[in-house]
């Protein structure tokens, strides 16, 4: 038993603090209730952040602070190049385990990092604004969002070892990801239902909000989720065996699936307000169309965690794909329809299938590394998720760089002086590009042969 550990620590190497309201729970490797909330609580602040800044500072700093489309668009292409070193190096230092404990220190150093990103790149000082300013806020912002991402995700792999417990542990997460993304549309339509209209307004209210959950919920995880120091720890992995792996068949296909998923689930989130705005002309339901989407992924993951117990992940990695492909087809008919909730309509029946593909990606992703250390004896786990948390921003930063400049260079432009032009460009571009990265997402997970069906646990 650890000498310094806050409780007594199971079989298992997890800390169970004492009491009925605190018993494992099934199928999430013998994690508490409270050491989930704890694990879980990270990613309400972390994808709500990254939400924000696809979702409105782009439309804020062309509509608002006064950019063009295009420049927003290559500014976030081009920090991805950053990235290419600072996810990998990350994810390095994450495997050689510097600290006593793996995890919660890297954790504690981001929160301050996002709190500063958070008030230089959502309430900038006007007279700042430019290109160089949107690019070096814009790189401490996802400096920040490396350390706190990679070491998250990594440390979900750590706490559940078995497919169907990691599984099961990344669909909660994404539960969490679901709320905190939610919030980031609740804030702003909660402003709307008080009076404060306008784009500026939406960027303040989500502003209060990511600040206000990164206090209460970083806390939390530092707190209940476990991190034992005491446990075993594989020996760090070599630079030509970490690139083997990354290398490998599997590993590369299921990060195909994972640029082509982000790439999709950006390219709509970066056009949402338009269409919102210029193809269903609902812009006042654009707060209640973004949270009705939140609100049916979150009603809908748990049917998506049960078919993938029966069917495996990869298998229902590839029938999410085609759903919110199929789903995307009914642009142009909703669109049309002459209905005050056609918009809120089509989010609700398109959120059905957002929360699935990610959280199946990442557990395919942990499930490969797990397996690696367990044949091997090498910590790969902060690698393999560095890579991931690199294709995810390459995806985001893909489809920011291409959608946006693309529907410009086409006709459309912010304030609707494009014309019916301008609205074809955005609902072409707005259908056609998500429905392509699902159809990459879904050819590389079909040849990939990660995340055969699981066997659930026995009693």
């Amino acid at each position: 038993m650890r000498i310094d550990s806050k409780y007594p620590i199971s079989s298992r190497g997890r800390e169970e603090p004492p009491g009925d309201d605190l018993k494992e729970t099934a199928g999430t490797g013998g994690l508490t209730r409270l050491g989930i909330f704890g694990y879980a609580a990270f990613a309400i602040p972390l994808t709500g952040l990254s939400s924000a800044i696809v979702n409105l500072i782009p439309a804020y700093y062309a509509e608002v602070l006064g950019l063009s489309l295009s420049a927003v668009g290559a500014v976030f292409f081009g920090l991805r190049i950053f990235d290419a070193v600072t996810d990998p190096a990350m994810g390095w230092l994450l495997d050689r385990h510097p600290f006593k404990q793996q995890h919660k220190p890297w954790l504690a150093i981001s929160v301050p990092i996002f709190l500063i990103a958070i008030v230089l790149l959502f309430r900038p000082v006007e007279a700042w604004v430019g290109i160089p300013y949107l690019l070096g806020v814009g790189f401490f912002a996802y400096a920040a969002y490396t350390i706190g991402s990679v070491t998250h995700q990594a440390w979900g792999a750590d706490l559940a070892r078995e497919p169907l417990a990691l599984s099961r542990l990344m669909a909660q997460r994404e539960i969490a990801v679901i709320v905190g993304i939610l919030g980031v549309f609740l804030a702003p339509a909660i402003a709307e239902s008080l009076g404060y209209e306008g784009l500026e307004s939406k960027v303040l209210a989500s502003t209060v909000y990511l600040l206000g959950t990164f206090v209460l919920f970083a806390p939390a995880t530092l707190w209940f989720a476990p991190d034992d120091p005491a446990a075993s720890k594989p020996k760090p992995v070599e630079l030509d065996r970490a690139r083997d792996f990354v290398a490998g068949r599997e590993f590369l296909l299921v990060s195909l699936a994972n640029l082509a998923t982000s790439f999709a689930l950006v390219s709509m989130s970066v056009l949402s307000y338009y269409m919102a705005a210029y193809l269903f002309e609902s812009s006042e339901r654009y707060g209640v169309g973004m949270t009705a989407y939140f609100v049916a992924a979150a009603i809908a993951l748990p049917i998506w965690m049960r078919i993938a117990k029966r069917l495996g992940d990869r298998r229902t990695l590839v029938i999410a794909c085609a759903y919110v492909a199929l789903a995307l087809g009914l642009t142009p008919l909703l669109s049309s329809v002459n209905w005050p909730f056609r918009y809120p309509l089509f989010t609700s029946i398109l959120g059905l299938g957002f929360g699935a593909p990610s959280y199946l990606i990442r557990s395919l992703i942990g499930q490969l590394a797990n397996a690696h250390e367990e044949q091997t004896g090498e910590a790969v786990r902060g690698t393999a998720f560095a890579v991931t948390t690199f294709f995810d921003k390459l995806g985001s930063g893909s489809a920011a760089g291409i959608v946006l400049p693309l529907i410009a260079y086409l006709g459309f432009q912010p304030g609707g002086e494009g014309g019916d032009p301008g609205r074809w460009a955005l609902l072409i571009v707005g259908t056609c590009a998500p429905v392509l990265g699902f159809a990459v997402a879904s050819w590389a997970a079909l040849r990939s042969g990660a995340g055969k069906p699981p066997t659930p646990d026995r009693p």
